[in-house]
């Protein structure tokens, strides 16, 4: 019998001190790095909302939605256009900064472990790992797009109050 590995095409996004490991499916589309339009009141782990391809989106610091300081894009930063997999309407996409170019990746069992012995204290870190020898995060989207959705909920309770 022949034993056949699953692989999942992935990309590992650079971010401040780290990398993101993500599908391939969840990302819609990287695009250069451009200063958000700022958002009154939104929490500081929102740096803003960018304009992308007919839609209004938010642009998130993961760095800072986990607690940690809120990194200064370098040279080489980009913006990761997400799709948003919880299925609500009220987000179909939002983006991440990070630190650079992701890089495309084959991922199989040979090629990820867990770290041993971690224990994670923030919601948004459903793994930490290591991919080809390397440590990276899986992030949770499905906690980021919740808090998501909590702050845009907020935010329109807000704007109907002051209209």
């Amino acid at each position: 019998m022949i034993e056949t590995k699953t692989a999942v095409r992935s990309q590992v996004i650079p971010i401040e001190g780290d990398n993101l490991i993500l599908p391939n499916t969840a990302i819609a589309e990287v695009i250069f790095y451009a200063e958000p339009e700022f958002m009154d009141d939104a929490p500081a782990w929102i740096l803003g909302r960018l304009s992308w391809r007919d839609h209004s989106i938010a642009l998130v610091s993961f760095e800072l939605a986990c607690g940690q300081t809120k990194p200064v894009p370098g040279p080489r930063a980009k913006i990761v256009v997400l799709n948003a997999i919880s299925g609500n309407a009220e987000i179909n996409f939002f983006a991440l900064a990070t630190q650079g170019l992701p890089q495309l990746i084959l991922i199989d069992e040979s090629k990820i472990a867990p770290i041993p012995n971690e224990t994670e204290t923030s919601q948004l870190i459903l793994s930490r790992v290591i991919v080809n020898g390397e440590p990276a995060i899986i992030p949770n989207l499905d906690a980021l797009e919740s808090m998501l959705l909590t702050y845009k909920k907020i935010w329109m309770k807000r704007s109907k109050a002051t209209a």
